[in-house]
């Protein structure tokens, strides 16, 4: 009875850092094909990131009360493959901060989110639009996150992410196109209105 207790709890951390990691990183669970959050982005605020780094942790802790010399051998792998990857994401929030110093490590925020939404056929255009608009208004956001947390970027970034912006914003102005021709013309200038504030941003 106590040996399946233990499974259960360790099935229970796996699940819910699981879905605590698609919601922290909605690009991320879009990429996967969790569309639960296609109309949201990573939020890189000083307090989102705090956050975030205390709920890698919890997991941490949580798995140091696992005895995985009672794991199968599958099993004891798949904490250590947990483990690691909690390690490498706690160690990016704190230590390497890649947000302070690499425009690029913007870029799955930008752009990219809108393009995962037109590069698989995965729901109605409709659907896949308005996602898109919870989107290109949340870029603003984004990039006044990237302007605040940038502390001197190496030249090499900062040229390479002034290219990338140029595609980006062409993406963001004809990249919906396809979409917009199947969805209802009444969505189309909420479409619009959404692209000019993220291109003007």
């Amino acid at each position: 009875h106590d040996r399946a207790r233990k499974k259960a709890r360790r099935k229970t951390t796996a699940k819910a850092f699981i879905e605590d990691f698609l919601r922290l990183n909605p690009e991320e669970a879009t990429d996967l094909g969790d569309h639960r959050y296609d109309d949201k982005v990573r939020d890189f605020s000083p307090a989102a990131i705090a956050s975030r780094a205390d709920t890698w942790r919890k997991y941490l802790t949580a798995l140091d009360r696992i005895n995985t010399a009672q794991l199968t051998g599958a099993n004891r792998i798949d904490v250590r493959i947990m483990r690691v990857n909690l390690e490498s994401m706690l160690f990016e929030l704190t230590d390497l901060k890649s947000r302070e110093w690499n425009p690029l490590s913007y870029n799955a925020s930008l752009a990219n989110s809108i393009y995962q939404l037109t590069s698989r056929d995965f729901a109605p255009a409709e659907q896949r639009l308005r996602s898109a608009i919870g989107r290109l208004n949340a870029l603003p956001g984004v990039l006044a996150q990237l302007k605040a947390n940038l502390r001197n970027p190496p030249r090499v970034h900062t040229e390479t992410a002034i290219q990338q912006t140029t595609g980006g914003i062409n993406l963001v102005k004809t990249g919906l196109d396809p979409l917009l021709e199947k969805a209802p013309a009444a969505l189309k200038s909420e479409v619009a209105a959404a692209q000019a504030k993220a291109i003007a941003a």
